[in-house]
């Protein structure tokens, strides 16, 4: 109910009010709570997280190969 209650005084200017109240009931409700917890949870669980900034894999790879003149896999980076 807290999130009720300070989610719609904190509408984004970009979003409708009807959308915004849409949204602010949809994740306060029993179901989004219990789907939000279980995403936390396996998000704990990933051992390898992703640093190479806005970089795909791919490009990185590329640029690797062009300083040294052979492929790179990406599980070597």
């Amino acid at each position: 109910m807290q999130l009720m209650k300070s989610g719609f005084a904190d509408r984004y200017h970009r979003v409708l009010p009807d959308q915004w109240s849409f949204f602010v009931s949809q994740w306060s409700s029993d179901k989004w709570q219990h789907i939000s917890a279980t995403n936390k949870a396996n998000r704990a669980k990933v051992k390898f997280i992703n640093t190479s900034g806005t970089k795909s894999f791919a490009r990185l790879c590329e640029e690797e190969r062009a300083k040294r003149g052979q492929y790179i896999l990406q599980q070597t980076m």
